[in-house]
């Protein structure tokens, strides 16, 4: 059997580009998209999620942009880049925990009790990392272009941190949409690319072990999402300070953009 790394590498393989089944991914792709238009707009699509922000002052922001811009630079030049959507920088993420997701906006009630969950969780205990370090490198192909999140030899002990933070999360939301494969999302298809899907792939593969460096963070968010490219956040878990921190106006501003109702409570 096994163990955590082991399991985790195997999950992030199916992402990866060089292990992308053109046939799959073309079969995937004639479904309708739930979260784009085909102009490349998105459309709303509503959810809560745990996230782990690219801080924008950061030399990993700036690599990701290069990324990003490369890759869409090379599928303009072949004239492929009409079927993709490219996320807005300020988006940039990688999710620790889905909790819940879909067309209908989420309630506040149901939010306040997502928050009331997450706190009990983190009490600060011992146990808490102030810090996980992770390494970004090479390149997946699914609905998404997205970059990877790995934990290479000596990070063992990192990755069992957030798979420990996942399980909590999960286990006090009472959810588990899908087990954590950290990646971070650049592109999504909106369009259906036919027999272009070859081509695409191998314009892609030239990125297959693209190194964006270390990646570590010590907070995570609690967001509310609109649309792909809009996550809105409500909490903020910091571990370093071992301090959670309430964004009351910016669930107030989701709760008029929606008009629902219902206070927020963040005792």
């Amino acid at each position: 059997m096994l163990n955590p790394i082991g399991r985790y590498r195997n999950r992030l393989l199916k992402y990866d580009i060089r292990s992308c089944d053109v046939a799959v991914l073309k079969e995937s792709l004639k479904k309708n998209n739930p979260k784009f238009h085909p102009e490349g707009e998105p459309k709303a699509f509503y959810g809560l999620t745990c996230i782990v922000r690219i801080n924008q002052k950061s030399w990993l922001f700036h690599s990701l942009c290069e990324l990003q811009n490369r890759i869409k630079k090379d599928l303009e030049n072949a004239q492929l880049d009409n079927f993709f959507s490219f996320l807005k920088p300020e988006s940039f993420h990688m999710t620790i925990c889905d909790i819940e997701a879909g067309p209908a906006p989420v309630q506040v009630d149901k939010i306040n009790i997502r928050v009331r969950q997450l706190r009990e969780v983190f009490d600060f205990r011992d146990e808490i990392p102030k810090h996980i370090y992770s390494q970004i490198r090479g390149l997946g192909l699914q609905e998404t272009i997205t970059a990877l999140v790995r934990f290479d030899e000596g990070l063992e002990s990192e990755l069992e941190n957030i798979l420990s933070l996942e399980a909590k999360i999960k286990e006090a939301a009472c959810v588990n949409i899908r087990e954590f494969t950290g990646h971070i999302s650049l592109a999504y298809f909106t369009g259906y690319p036919g027999g272009s899907i070859r081509k695409i792939k191998n314009i892609l593969l030239n990125y297959a072990e693209y190194s964006q460096g270390e990646f570590d963070f010590s907070q995570f968010d609690l967001t509310c999402f609109t649309n792909m490219n809009k996550y809105i956040p409500i909490m903020t878990i910091d571990l370093h300070r071992k301090s959670l921190i309430f964004h009351n106006n910016n669930l107030q501003k989701y709760k008029k953009e929606l008009q629902i109702g219902g206070p927020f409570d963040n005792g």
